[in-house]
């Protein structure tokens, strides 16, 4: 289960492992009264290790505005073994405007997987995204 997904809990962002620019707000939030705010991706990225159960298949949403130029903001399922060595990388580049939208993405856990890595993942400059909601599903 994702801790904290609607970034309700103050803090920047308290539960998720923080790099760079993030930064939770609490000025027009999809729901609740915080949202989270990424920019630059060479120094802002989010993340959350939870576990993971071989060769199931994820479904991660998250509510998204923002806007780029260059390469836009990411979500990454990224699947690591008992060592937290990689194993598989599934990027998903949602569409961004200035209004709020709805994006999922999904993989399938490789039959090694131990862990499960949710990232949030700035644009190239100038750019920024904030990010709502997420929810992660198993089947």
């Amino acid at each position: 289960t994702l801790a904290n997904p609607g970034f309700e809990l103050q803090g920047t962002p308290r539960n998720w492992t923080k790099l760079g620019n993030v930064k939770t707000y609490s000025l027009g939030a999809h729901s609740g009264t915080q949202a989270v705010n990424i920019s630059n991706w060479s120094i802002g990225l989010s993340y959350q290790d939870l576990p993971a159960v071989p060769n199931a298949t994820y479904f991660l949403n998250q509510w998204i505005k923002g806007s780029y130029n260059g390469q836009p903001g990411r979500m990454l399922l990224r699947f690591l073994n008992s060592s937290k060595a990689i194993l598989l990388d599934n990027n998903c580049y949602p569409p961004l405007n200035t209004s709020w939208a709805n994006y999922s993405c999904s993989a399938k856990a490789p039959g090694n997987a131990a862990y499960l890595r949710i990232f949030a993942i700035g644009g190239n400059t100038p750019s920024w995204q904030s990010i709502d909601a997420f929810s992660l599903l198993q089947r």
